[in-house]
Formats: structure tokens, C-alpha cells, sequence
């Protein structure tokens, strides 16, 4: 079974009957769409199935290609509504799969509150489906939770590959976040890469867990079996750094290759080979302390690749950063140049990738504060 993060549930028979009654609500469900529960250690696991002749599929021929029942699990404790419910894809629909043990709530209810009920989380499902199958392009859906537990087993049913790993006793980086005597199990999926602290029980904790679209360097020693990977994320302008000791590492790298190869992930390093340095992407705390000779650099260089094409959160964000810097720093000393580089930047987000971009950003900002509000 799938597991909530490690914290205990009350045996409250109030919340039981609260979730009882909502799982009753059920049965108004929509033609199309059917349900079964089951209960198991206070935890409601409630089978969600949708006939693909309900679903609005753009293609003729990808409503086809789609299985008759497309099967989700929404998992709830007795912290319900507290507690957010778990949402999860049991029916590869989509390629890349969503069948991977990833929490789809926050795609398919986005607004999701204590006052929402389980039926309307159900009645979003279809719409989600739609959404997906219908989309144009890339887009990562889902997330992990840092902490949850999962019975293992599970990854048996699941499109996922499993490697067993140690935390190498050298990456001094991770003293403090990993323990180099446990077990640890890597799982990779169509898109993602999750790792799992295992227990004797057969349950694994997720202690860290990465779009591959986040990795930008990957080198390993076929020797040791040691594989060193760098990740970067773009919501915080960080670098993360995994070094494991990975049994069957060459299978490993072949697996992890074919799957960025398929979603046309380029690691900075362009090349996964012993050795290869990946290009060290600039920090919010470098930015701080650059000097302006610095900033003129790095904005021209992110100009260039931008105008290749290289549009993506860390390239256009940083580059409208350090504009905006220069333009400061120009205008505080009374230079003329501030204006160029007010054009440069108009000139950049008159491109209509850069534009959109932007502009979806700035979408995702104000609703995540009207959601906050």
C-alpha cells in the first residue's frame, strides 16, 4: 500500500464517518465514471474508473491508442480534509507515463482546499485526462512528496526501472543529509528520478526526487561503480549534487540516456562521459556580489543562447536580472549606456517564445498569491 507522510493518524470514528459519507456521495457520480473502495490501517483507498468514450480527445486517433478504463487511486487517512488526498495514475495513459507513484492532485484540483469534497476531485479527473492527452509539447505534471512512505511492491506494476544504491562515503556534500550505512533504492520513470531510503520492512521514504529535465551533468566511474549527477532547479535557482555507488551502473546509464534521449534532455555537459564539467549556472547570490564588468559579460552570453533558442526559466530569468542591474547601475551614475541595455532587454522579450514565456509565468505567480490569499 501506499503510505502518507510518516506521521500518525488518529483513530477518529468522526472521521470516518465524514469520509464514509463523501465515499457515499459516489454513487451520483456521472455516467462513465465508476468507483470502488476498500479500507486498510485507517487509510480509504477509493478506485477511480473513467470509460475513455466520456473523455473529449482531440485525435480520432489517440482516443484509439487509449486502454477502454483509464484507472486513478485517491488515497485519504483520517486527517481528510485536513490532509490533502492523494491522487494517483494506475492505467499508462500518456507517454511519458504518469504511472510512476506521483501525486497528480495539484494538476488535476489545483485550488484544492478543506472545503473541496472527494467527488469533486473525481468529477476534475476526466478534465485532467483531456488536458493531457490534448496537450502540445512537454509538460511535467505531478510531484513527490519529500518524507512519504511507499511499500515497495508497488514499483513491481508500476513503467519504472529499480536500482539498488548506496550514498558514496565520499560526497562529503551530503554528510548531514544521508545515511552512508543505509540501503537505498533508485527509481527512474519516463521523466523522473526519485530515491528512497528502504527499511527492513520493505518500505521505502522518499528523500529526494528530480525531474530529469533538472539534470544538467551526469559522469561515472565503471571502476567503482560510483555515478556523480548535478541537478538544477529553476524555482530556486539552486544546484544539487548525488554521488551513488550504483549496482549494474552501466544498465544505469544506458536506461537514464534512453530516457533523456526520448525527451530531448540535453545535460549541460551535451555529453555523458567521464570528466565532462557542466557550465556552472550563475546564483542568486553571485548575482549580489557581481560587478558590473561581470554583469556586461553575462548578460551578453545569455542574450546569445536566448536568441538560439535557449529559452527556459533559468536563461531568461537571470537574463532580465542582470539587465535590470546594469540599467540600475548605469542610471545611478548618470551614463547614458543604462539605455542600452533597456533596449536589450525589449529587443529580448519581443521574441514571442520569450514573450509567452513570461507571460505564463507571471500567470503561475498570481495564482499561486490568489490561491495564498
Amino acid at each position: 500500500m501506499f503510505r502518507f507522510l510518516n506521521k500518525k493518524t488518529p483513530n477518529n470514528e468522526n472521521a470516518k464517518k465524514r469520509i464514509e459519507l463523501e465515499i457515499e456521495k459516489l454513487r451520483e457520480l456521472k455516467e462513465g465514471i465508476f468507483n470502488k473502495y476498500k479500507e486498510y490501517q485507517n487509510e480509504y483507498y477509493i478506485t477511480i474508473i473513467i470509460d475513455k468514450r466520456i473523455l473529449s480527445i482531440d485525435s480520432g486517433i489517440e482516443k484509439d491508442k487509449l486502454p477502454d478504463y483509464i484507472v486513478f487511486l485517491i488515497i485519504v487517512d483520517l486527517s481528510y480534509p485536513e490532509r490533502k488526498p492523494f491522487v494517483l495514475s494506475r492505467t499508462n495513459f500518456n507517454n511519458p507515463s504518469l504511472m510512476d507513484g506521483r501525486d497528480l492532485l495539484k494538476n488535476i484540483y489545483p485550488n484544492y482546499t478543506s472545503k473541496n469534497t472527494i467527488i469533486e476531485i473525481v468529477n476534475e479527473i476526466p478534465h485532467f485526462i483531456e488536458k493531457v492527452i490534448n496537450a502540445i509539447g512537454y509538460k511535467f505534471y505531478g510531484e513527490f512528496h519529500l518524507g512519504s512512505t511507499y511499500d515497495m511492491k508497488n514499483f513491481d506494476n508500476m513503467i519504472v526501472n529499480t536500482f539498488k544504491c548506496k550514498i558514496d562515503k565520499n560526497d562529503k556534500e551530503n554528510i548531514n543529509r544521508f545515511n552512508y550505512n543505509s540501503e537505498y533504492i533508485l527509481i527512474l520513470s519516463n521523466d523522473c528520478l526519485i530515491l528512497f531510503d528502504v527499511k527492513d520492512t520493505g518500505n521505502g521514504v522518499i528523500v529526494f526526487w528530480s525531474s530529469l529535465f533538472a539534470i544538467t551533468d551526469l559522469q561515472l566511474n565503471k571502476v567503482q561503480k560510483v555515478v556523480s549527477i548535478n541537478f538544477y532547479d529553476d524555482e530556486t535557482n539552486n544546484e544539487f549534487h548525488l554521488k551513488l555507488i550504483v549496482e549494474n551502473i552501466l544498465f544505469f546509464r544506458d536506461t537514464l540516456v534512453k530516457k533523456m534521449r526520448f525527451l530531448k534532455v540535453k545535460p549541460e555537459s551535451q555529453k555523458l562521459i567521464k570528466g565532462q564539467k557542466h557550465e556552472k549556472r550563475i546564483t542568486a547570490k553571485e548575482i549580489l556580489n557581481m560587478k558590473i564588468d561581470e554583469i556586461e559579460k553575462n548578460v551578453i552570453n545569455l542574450k546569445e543562447r536566448i536568441e538560439k533558442g535557449e529559452i527556459n526559466g533559468y536563461t531568461v530569468n537571470t537574463f532580465t536580472t542582470l539587465c535590470g542591474k546594469a540599467i540600475e547601475h548605469f542610471s545611478m551614475i548618470g551614463d547614458n549606456k543604462h539605455m542600452q541595455y533597456l533596449n536589450i532587454m525589449k529587443d529580448i522579450l519581443k521574441i514571442e517564445k520569450v514573450n509567452q514565456f513570461t507571460i505564463d509565468n507571471q500567470k503561475e505567480l498570481d495564482d499561486g498569491i490568489q490561491q495564498n490569499k
